[in-house]
């Protein structure tokens, strides 16, 4: 997962908290809070940023780092490999959900799975928490 996404995951947890609310609170301006929540690459927040956003957010340091290392084009490689290969694709969602499948769609916002019995599952990218084989959250 990357930190765009999980910025965007904690605030929801927290009740949809307003940017302004995160920013008066970790003293990071709104507008970089934005740009990191939003962007597609990775986001620019130094180490004590993402220390005093793990505190607010009230989740491990470490978990805001690893997804800081994050990039979508990770999970977009994953994919685009097992779907070259017919092979089914392993993801661990948030909440602790696995899901599997062979790719029958993709794009830059949600996958589709096809299921042994022809229905398919679809999963938003930004849910996605680990992928592979053995992916664990």
């Amino acid at each position: 997962m990357t930190l765009s996404d999980l910025l965007t995951y904690l605030r929801a947890r927290k009740g949809g908290v307003y940017y302004s609310d995160v920013s008066e609170a970790v003293g990071i301006p709104s507008l970089h809070l934005v740009r990191a929540e939003r962007t597609f690459t990775v986001p620019s927040l130094t180490s004590e940023e993402i220390g005093r956003l793990a505190e607010y957010f009230d989740v491990p340091v470490d978990d805001l780092r690893r997804a800081q290392r994050a990039s979508r084009s990770d999970l977009t490689a994953y994919l685009a490999a097992r779907e070259k290969s017919d092979a089914p694709v392993h993801l661990q969602l948030l909440g602790n959900v696995r899901v599997s499948g062979r790719v029958a769609w993709r794009d830059r916002h949600a996958i589709a799975l096809r299921q042994p019995d022809g229905s398919s599952v679809v999963v938003y990218r930004s849910s996605v928490d680990s992928w592979g084989e053995t992916s664990d959250a």
